[in-house]
């Protein structure tokens, strides 16, 4: 990973890589700070020390830090990210649960809602959440 931040072209690009080699579990946000320390001068290290709090706590995309951090610039309540729901069987998880408040917001990037199915399941989850008196707010990023 760290050879691979070294060729990174951007500190926005490291941060996509790790975020996806830590959403995918092929590794931790605590094991690339150890990684860190243990190989200083590591291109993109200082940016993405503080960014690896942000991925630890449900940031998994570009388009969920650049959200977050959007709203943290104007005051919004912090989300609970990446909340796990059993809905009759199914498990679904969204992206920016504002609880107490029956809001949600849910960021979709090109991966995983481009396709028709995908698209079906969001709508599902959407129905689903307005069926339980919560709006759901979808916002499709470009990430």
């Amino acid at each position: 990973m760290l050879d691979l931040l070294d060729g990174a072209a951007s500190a926005e690009r490291a941060f996509g890589w790790v975020a996806d080699a830590c959403q995918r579990r092929l590794t931790t946000p605590v094991r690339l700070a150890a990684a860190f320390d243990r190989r200083p001068g590591t291109r993109w290290a200082a940016t993405l020390r503080p960014a690896l709090e942000e991925i630890a706590g449900g940031s998994h995309t570009v388009l969920e830090r650049a959200y977050l951090t959007l709203n943290r610039r104007h005051d919004l309540p912090e989300p609970v990210r990446q909340r796990r729901l059993e809905d009759g069987g199914f498990v679904r998880w969204v992206d920016c649960d504002y609880r107490p408040f029956p809001v949600r917001t849910e960021l979709d990037g090109r991966l995983g809602h481009d396709r028709g199915v995908e698209r079906w399941r969001d709508m599902h989850r959407d129905n689903a959440a307005a069926a339980a008196g919560v709006v759901s707010l979808r916002s499709a990023g470009s990430t």
